[in-house]
């Protein structure tokens, strides 16, 4: 605008002096009035063209409807500006929020989350999946083979990139993941999403489903067995008339045997399905532990192994059938697994709001490699000496669970050949049940 201006005038002044210079033989005075002229033409172009343009440099498009006036022409122009610019900032913010949305749904995501670009660089990852791998440093633009270099991982991801979708599975840390690899692709650009899922629990419990449902089977086949050999004999006329009461008792420990086999594993299952009712009442503990030491002296005095009640009387609030059968239980453990000659004590104190049950028996023991496992269902140390103790396995399963559905917790301490302590730590307050 400037410049135009000043051509304009210094135009104009050119025709005067050409016509000037025709009209008058005084040229040089016409050309240095002419300088001046000019001289002068160009501030005053350049002072009006800053004239004019100081509105639209001053203008306020965060708020140009309460400035000065500008000219009218552009007022149609900057309201188009204006409105563009709303709806770009409102796009940015939306775009703005989703990105942080997105992030902190990665970010807090427990599954693990890897995203590649067509070369196989990770764009981003979580911290979930940074921890799967045991990795604190940035790894973003660095190749996958940064994170894990197992060749079925990474044949599964080559295959990935070049447009396959595939499920995969690995062990790490102890833990098991299944891996969920699925191409990204659009006009442009092309990559990958990996998603790592923990499936330890599932993994475990579908595995201990497998174990439950063969030993079962294996349990119940083993006395229905020999009660279907003893009745056929019997029905056949092969079993002399003295020797029926034999056979009768046989038939009636096996039947027994299949009775206390399924009604453990009843049991279990109401505890699986969360059907225990809480009767929880207030009770003299001490008595009822004196109660299953009296109802087991026979069965100790067989073996020769002696019975001790340890501690004071006190007061709980909790289930009174339950404990009992987790007392019964276990000092009935005890006197299996003995020597001849040997003793169970079972102990009651108070511990901080807690009731400590104690049961130290003075046999075998239990390896040390077998700890993990004792509580498991079914599980033996000894298959041999269980079958002949006529246990079902899953005594201390149920122990456990009557523990944890009184809020509390279950410690062994066994030693081999020296003996074994069972700690149950039994919450006498309702509220810390399960």
């Amino acid at each position: 605008m400037q410049k135009r201006i000043f051509l304009n005038f210094a135009g104009l002044i050119l025709i005067c002096t050409v016509l000037m210079g025709v009209l008058s033989p005084g040229f040089p005075v016409l050309a240095a009035i002419t300088v001046i002229i000019l001289v002068l033409a160009h501030f005053i172009a350049r002072r009006l063209t800053q004239k004019i343009i100081k509105p639209l440099t001053e203008v306020d498009f965060e708020g140009f409807a309460q400035s000065e006036p500008l000219y009218e022409e552009l007022w149609p122009y900057i309201e188009k500006i204006d409105r563009h610019k709303q709806d770009l900032a409102e796009q940015l913010t939306t775009l703005r929020d989703r990105a942080e949305t997105i992030e902190a749904v990665i970010s807090n995501m427990r599954e693990g989350l890897i995203i590649l670009d067509e070369k196989g660089l990770v764009m981003t990852a979580n911290k979930s999946a940074l921890d799967i791998f045991d990795i604190s440093v940035d790894i973003e633009q660095k190749s996958i083979q940064h994170i894990y270099r197992d060749p079925e991982f990474m044949k599964a991801v080559k295959e990935c990139l070049e447009g396959a979708h595939l499920e995969i599975s690995f062990a790490r840390n102890e833990r098991i993941y299944n891996v969920f690899l699925n191409p990204a692709t659009n006009d442009s650009r092309s990559g990958a999403i990996i998603f790592f899922l923990d499936t330890t629990e599932q993994f475990k419990a579908e595995t201990q489903r497998r174990e439950f449902t063969a030993n079962v089977s294996h349990e119940l086949k083993t006395p229905l067995t020999t009660i279907s050999a003893l009745s056929e004999m019997m029905s056949n006329g092969m079993v002399k008339t003295d020797d029926i009461p034999a056979f009768t008792d046989k038939l009636l420990g096996h039947t027994k045997r299949l009775i206390n086999i399924i009604d453990d594993i009843i049991r279990l299952s109401a505890f699986d399905e969360s059907k225990i009712e809480e009767c929880f009442t207030a009770f003299d503990i001490y008595e009822l532990a004196k109660s299953v030491i009296n109802a087991l002296q026979d069965k100790a005095a067989e073996r020769a192994v002696t019975l001790k009640l340890e501690g004071q009387p006190f007061q709980v609030k909790a289930d009174n059938r339950l404990l009992d059968e987790l007392m019964y239980n276990l000092v009935d453990n005890g006197i299996k697994y003995n020597k001849e000659g040997g003793s169970v004590t079972l102990g009651l104190c108070q511990e901080s709001g807690w009731c400590k049950i104690s049961v130290t028996d003075t046999g075998i023991g239990i390896p040390k490699e077998h700890h993990p496992r004792v509580f498991e269902r079914f599980y033996r140390v000894d298959s041999s000496r269980s079958k002949k103790t006529g246990g079902t396995g899953l005594g201390l399963s149920i122990v456990k669970h009557i523990t944890e559905h009184h809020g509390g917790k279950i410690v062994l301490e066994s030693t081999e050949n020296v003996g074994t302590t069972i700690l149950c730590y039994i919450s006498t307050h309702p509220n810390n049940t399960n």
